[in-house]
């Protein structure tokens, strides 16, 4: 049974084939490419619709944000960069008879895709300056790892960037976190950090506007 609102990661062996047909690839200068996806590590989309955290009052792009920082949670601390298409469930499934014969005949919210190949980038700004979506894409998240340390340290860190990278990852004052942000082309958000020292879900942060510069930063890959 489906849930309204519920966000699905997708399965990668039943629905890969039927991607190109949903999300055709963007103009030759869009750099990006929408790639093959992951499977969800619960057993694919079916399972995925039914988290514990379906609830009255949860908007779409927060499910979908909570379902991806599970999802990627489950993999583990110092992992890379990760990038996700959101996609409509319903129009998804209109155009794609593969993708409808797998889900819930009434799943509505956001299909997660996990976006393989991504083009390399020096930096965070970089990555997200060279992407670029499809009509049909209806929002985009990203997942990343960083380490913070206390506001006291900041006189202490040395101007040399190499030195400063040495400082921070020796220093026992530091905080690793990741976080997981989601936008829509509406502009609606969601974020969640989650601190390494308290690594569950039920301790992990959100809210709309937690980093507002990196929603600003997605929200901008839909520019037209």
């Amino acid at each position: 049974m489906g849930f309204p609102g519920s966000a699905i990661l997708v399965s990668a062996e039943k629905t890969t084939h039927g991607l190109v047909a949903i999300l055709p690839t963007p103009a030759a200068n869009a750099n990006l490419a929408c790639s093959s996806m992951r499977a969800a590590p619960w057993g694919g989309a079916t399972s995925a619709a039914v988290r514990p955290w379906h609830t009255c009052g949860v908007s779409e792009i927060e499910q979908a944000v909570k379902e991806i920082e599970a999802y990627v949670a489950a993999d583990g601390w110092d992992g890379p960069v990760r990038v996700f298409s959101l996609v409509d469930a319903e129009a998804a499934m209109a155009v794609n008879s593969t993708l409808a014969a797998e889900l819930p005949a009434d799943a509505t919210g956001l299909l997660s895709i996990e976006q393989e190949g991504l083009p390399s980038s020096d930096s965070i700004d970089e990555l997200l300056g060279r992407l670029a979506w499809p009509d049909a894409v209806d929002g985009a998240a990203i997942s990343l790892e960083r380490v913070t340390l206390p506001p006291e340290a900041e006189a202490e860190i040395p101007d040399d960037a190499e030195e400063a990278r040495r400082f921070v990852a020796a220093d026992p004052r530091r905080e690793d976190i990741r976080m997981v942000v989601g936008v829509l082309r509406n502009g609606e958000s969601w974020c969640t950090i989650r601190l390494r020292s308290h690594d569950s879900q039920a301790e992990a942060i959100s809210g709309a506007d937690l980093v507002p510069q990196m929603v600003e930063a997605l929200l901008a890959t839909f520019a037209e």
